[in-house]
């Protein structure tokens, strides 16, 4: 019996490989594979003024979170070979993020890399929000299919190419 053949007969099985998937996946997509110039201290971009500018800081802090009185997310930033700006802004959802608290918290006490933490506090793509940069609606996101439609809306350029910026 053929590996698509095994999924279709045993649903649990197929659910447990979707989900181990969309986990990685997600814990890639907030992370990215950086290769930060010290790899103790991963980096991400985050924004505090809807993606008007951004500032690299620590991928241990779990977006959104205050800083100096602003509400502060993280902000993908892609770059159309001569300029770079903020495709999308995102941030967690309320339950998800106080779990994803913690668990980053304990990952960067011990040594673990900060994609740890989303496999640890159960963290899928429900759990976040995207928005583009300028407009006032989140958009709660409810699989992983509909994450990637929205974040492709937001990904335009002129010539049609963007490449994501790593921090």
């Amino acid at each position: 019996m053929g590996f698509r053949e095994r999924l279709n007969r045993s649903p649990k099985i197929t659910f447990a490989v979707i989900a181990a998937v969309i986990l990685v996946a997600i814990a890639y997509a907030y992370v990215g594979s950086s290769d930060s110039t010290n790899a103790s201290d991963p980096k991400l971009f985050y924004s505090a003024d809807d993606g008007k500018t951004w500032f690299k800081d620590s991928a241990y802090l779990p977006a959104p979170f205050d800083r100096d009185g602003a509400q502060v997310v993280c902000a993908k930033i892609f770059t159309d070979g001569s300029h770079e700006r903020v495709c999308y802004l995102q941030r967690f959802k309320a339950p998800a993020q106080a779990r994803l608290t913690e668990e980053l918290k304990n990952a960067q006490q011990a040594g673990r890399p900060a994609s740890s933490a989303f496999v640890a506090a159960g963290i899928g793509p429900t759990s976040i929000e995207v928005k583009a940069p300028g407009t006032e609606r989140w958009i709660p996101i409810n699989s992983i299919d509909q994450m990637a439609k929205v974040i492709r809306q937001f990904q335009t350029a002129p010539n049609g190419r963007l490449t994501p910026v790593e921090p």
